[in-house]
């Protein structure tokens, strides 16, 4: 019976572990969140508990936006991650995404999953303070800036990890020399 009982309350642990951990997002989430519509990339985060932190109406010029947040503390802009997901109904297979937070360990294991999904250091660098890798494949292109980032009223900095998600040809044309 006790052993029952232990077996009962370490699943019970197990599986807790895994919801609580679920709601953030991994690197091929984000990756499958691309192509998706703005109402499809919407409901997935809100199921998710992410909140919306602000949105843009898409233009003829210019794509529509959404900025959501997860575990956002109060009215402020801290939080554990964001998620920026930009797209425009004439261009359906190109949306735009970038996911950041500040987890030195989530980030070994974005760069680590990206290797093995088969992503190539294609150039690195420093800009603007930041450190700057880009990999590819044949359809995407991921950026990954480390950053730091400094709260002046506070006097303590974080590392900044983003990931900027592009289809490889609107990289290539329209972002490429920003980064480098």
């Amino acid at each position: 019976m006790k052993r029952l009982f232990k077996l009962s309350l370490f699943l019970t642990l197990l599986i807790l572990g895994f919801i609580s951990n679920a709601q953030n997002l991994t690197i091929d989430q984000v990756i499958s969140l691309r192509t998706k519509s703005l109402v499809y990339v919407e409901e997935y985060l809100a199921a998710r508990n992410w909140e919306l932190l602000s949105a843009k109406d898409q233009t003829r010029t210019n794509f529509g936006e959404i900025i959501y947040s997860y575990h956002r503390k109060g009215l402020d802009y801290k939080a554990n991650a964001f998620l920026t997901f930009l797209s425009h109904t004439d261009y359906p297979n190109s949306g735009r995404v970038m996911f950041q937070f500040s987890n030195l360990s989530k980030n070994s294991l974005f760069i680590n999953r990206l290797k093995m999904l088969g992503f190539k250091l294609a150039d690195s660098g420093i800009k603007d303070g930041s450190i700057t890798k880009i990999y590819k494949n044949k359809t995407l292109a991921i950026v990954s800036t480390t950053s730091i980032i400094e709260d002046e009223v506070s006097s303590s900095s974080i590392n900044s990890y983003k990931f900027y998600l592009f289809d490889l040809i609107d990289f290539e044309i329209n972002y490429q020399e920003k980064f480098l």
